[in-house]
């Protein structure tokens, strides 16, 4: 079962929003207009794909501090989701666990036998907390603060803002540090969606760096619970 999620989640296009060869991106020239736009359409998603990366002082997924969470490829179709997170084991080798949340239940897979297991309640790495359109997203668009336009890039349209300590905390599933924070965001310039968003959080002398990538909104996702479960 890990093997299919891994083949099925391996086709994940990390690259977002292409801006076109032939025909110029029309930049929106009202920052708060197209902030709106983008919290409206963000809480509208019902299916996605995400791509996280979490670089510089580890983020641990579980109790005892032993498995620091390296990348996160997933999908969701709200409110369920299933991930393949690459992790770092006591700091020294990496191996990848899948995660599946589908309902009120969520599971993860043994990193010993590849078994998928009830995901233990003290693990902070539920699937589907990575995407939460009203929940989340919306509130973090509705709350930025100083928000401008740099321009086009060929992620999306560059605009740079200030996002609130819990908004923040809720995008990466509860895993950042309730810290406001500079943050780089690249949208579609006709959708307004969030093709990528990067931050950094630095809070009692640990800094992490969070990308995190949206592509393929809208099409068919179907999550389904693990073949066999204990």
């Amino acid at each position: 079962m890990l093997l299919a999620l891994v083949l099925t989640l391996a086709s994940v296009v990390v690259g977002c929003g292409q801006l076109g060869d032939t025909e110029p991106v029309a930049v929106p020239d009202d920052p708060a207009a197209f902030q709106a736009r983008a919290a409206a359409a963000m809480g509208e998603v019902e299916t996605v794909r995400f791509a996280l990366t979490a670089s510089g002082d580890p983020v641990f997924i579980d109790p005892l501090a032993t498995l620091a969470l390296v990348a996160a490829d997933g999908r969701v179709a709200v409110p369920d989701a299933d991930a393949l997170l690459t992790v770092e084991v006591s700091g020294s080798l990496q191996t990848r666990l899948g995660a599946i949340a589908v309902g009120s239940d969520a599971w993860l897979s043994n990193p010993i036998t590849g078994d998928f297991e009830p995901l233990p309640e003290e693990y902070g790495i539920d699937p589907s907390r990575f995407f939460d359109p009203q929940g989340a997203w919306r509130p973090l668009l509705d709350n930025l603060t100083d928000a401008t336009i740099v321009g086009a890039e060929e992620d999306g349209v560059l605009m740079t803002a200030v996002a609130r300590g819990d908004d923040v905390r809720r995008v990466t599933a509860g895993l950042a540090r309730a810290v406001a924070v500079p943050a780089e965001l690249w949208l579609d310039a006709e959708t307004a969606e969030v093709n990528r968003i990067r931050f950094t959080t630095e809070i009692d002398g640990s800094t992490t760096t969070w990308d995190l990538r949206l592509s393929e909104y809208g099409t068919d996702v179907v999550i389904e619970p693990p073949a066999t479960t204990p």
